[in-house]
């Protein structure tokens, strides 16, 4: 598991050296250059690890609406409780 939490991390690091490199309009060109090694390297590492998990883990996908039937009912779970908690003095 921690190996796909890595790879979340790099796909997030990717994502924050590309937006500040879209949208920072101030950088200093020695700024977009460290930016660009940095997306750089976490992209490679990004496919490198995703394509470890892909041919190592065993998983299956689970289908979008037991996800959002798990969230709905989660959400009312917890309105619920407030509500129960609200009752009590």
């Amino acid at each position: 598991m921690s190996q796909f939490y890595k790879c979340l991390s790099y796909g997030m690091t990717i994502r924050l050296a590309e937006y500040a490199l879209e949208h920072e309009t101030d950088l200093a060109e020695a700024d977009k250059d460290v930016l660009n090694s940095v997306k750089d390297l976490a992209l490679e590492e990004h496919k490198k690890l995703c394509a470890h998990l892909e041919a190592e883990l065993d998983y299956e996908v689970v289908p979008i609406r037991k996800l959002v039937s798990i969230q709905l009912e989660s959400g009312l779970a917890v309105c619920e409780a407030l509500k129960q908690k609200k009752k009590t003095p």
